[in-house]
């Protein structure tokens, strides 16, 4: 029989919290990815920021670029008052689409992450609020495209990587040949220039852990203009596949099946 406590609960979720928040420096910011999730299946990451003498965790407008594919007029009363109500509770700010929260102390770090995450996700829940269809994110584009076309993705596939770490990848295709997939796509140069240096860190560290693991990324081409040539770069240097644009879907596909040939 099963027997349950306070004790028992309080250290098993602190030994989940322990093993599934993952924290690194990456360039300017500390990194920390969460256990949560957007609505998407997408990772909830958090920064640190230092901006002067102070320092503030952010979402670097991650939130936001998700709820770009819904084309919310943010200026109506009811969005605004609903978002209000949403940062005066969590006491996070919102400055041109970027969550944030100041750090005062280290003592306080836990608690303010507990709350830009209850932000983040509200502020995501507002299209269930005010819609009642939601469009399908790029990342459930590339999920039917591949089923489509023969393929049964395994969503969010958790992989270890050399330095220890737990990432998620978008897809993993095992069809004779094992191939992880990471539908990109970004709104703004900023978001762009995160989804390039993120791309790089997780496929560089899944390789030198699992060599034999094919590498492939398929990027939303419909904002091209955010794109810049050396993040197309950064993202094509930890690549076993050709980078493949949404437009141009079926050259994927036509890679994988050439995989299954050698």
């Amino acid at each position: 029989m099963v027997t349950i406590n306070c004790e028992n609960i309080l250290t098993s979720y602190q030994k989940y919290l322990n093993d599934n928040i993952i924290c690194y420096p990456e360039g300017n910011y500390i990194a920390i990815e969460t256990p949560y999730l957007y609505s998407d299946g997408d990772m909830i990451s958090l920064y640190v920021e230092r901006r002067g003498d102070e320092l503030f965790l952010t979402d670097l407008g991650e939130t936001f670029r998700h709820l770009a594919i819904h084309n919310i007029n943010w200026n109506t009363k009811k969005i605004q008052s609903l978002l209000y109500k949403i940062l005066h509770k969590t006491g996070v700010s919102n400055n041109r689409g970027v969550l944030s929260i100041k750090i005062t102390t280290e003592d306080e770090i836990a608690h303010l992450i507990s709350d830009l995450v209850h932000a983040v996700q509200q502020t995501e829940n507002l299209v269930f609020t005010l819609k009642d269809h939601v469009p399908k994110s790029f990342r459930d584009e590339v999920e039917i495209f591949l089923i489509e076309r023969g393929y049964t993705p395994e969503i969010n596939y958790q992989i270890d990587g050399e330095s220890g770490n737990q990432w998620r990848v978008h897809f993993f295709v095992n069809h004779r040949k094992n191939v992880l997939i990471r539908a990109i796509s970004a709104s703004t140069k900023g978001g762009a220039r995160y989804q390039a240096i993120s791309t790089y860190a997780m496929y560089d560290d899944i390789k030198k852990r699992h060599p034999q693991l094919r590498r492939a990324a398929i990027l939303d081409d419909s904002n091209m203009e955010v794109w810049e040539p050396e993040n197309i770069n950064l993202i094509n240097a930890v690549l076993d596949l050709n980078l493949v644009y949404w437009q141009e879907r079926e050259i994927l596909s036509a890679q994988i099946n050439l995989l299954e040939e050698d």
